[in-house]
C-alpha cells in the first residue's frame, strides 16, 4: 500500500505542473505516461499485469488516444 501512494503522490508531482501548462504537446504525452502508470498499478493491485491478452491493449489505447485526441482537437 505504501508503494502505490507513493506512486500517486509522484504522479500528482509530474501532473499538476504539466497541467498548467497544457497548451503544449507535453500535456497529451504526460496525460498518457500517468494513464498508463494508472492501468499498471490497477492492473498489478487485482493481479492481471502478466495477463498480455487483456493489459496490452489496455496499455496501447492509454498510450494513443490522448495524443490523438489532441491532434484531432487542433483540427477541429
Amino acid at each position: 500500500m505504501k508503494v502505490r501512494i507513493l506512486t500517486a503522490l509522484g504522479m500528482a508531482v509530474v501532473g499538476i505542473p504539466i497541467l498548467i501548462f497544457s497548451e503544449y504537446l507535453i500535456f497529451p504525452i504526460t496525460i498518457a505516461l500517468l494513464a498508463v502508470a494508472a492501468l499498471f498499478e490497477m492492473f498489478r493491485a487485482i493481479g492481471i499485469e502478466r495477463n498480455y491478452f487483456l493489459s496490452a491493449p489496455a496499455y496501447v489505447l492509454s498510450m494513443t488516444l490522448p495524443i490523438l485526441a489532441y491532434y484531432y482537437a487542433e483540427k477541429y
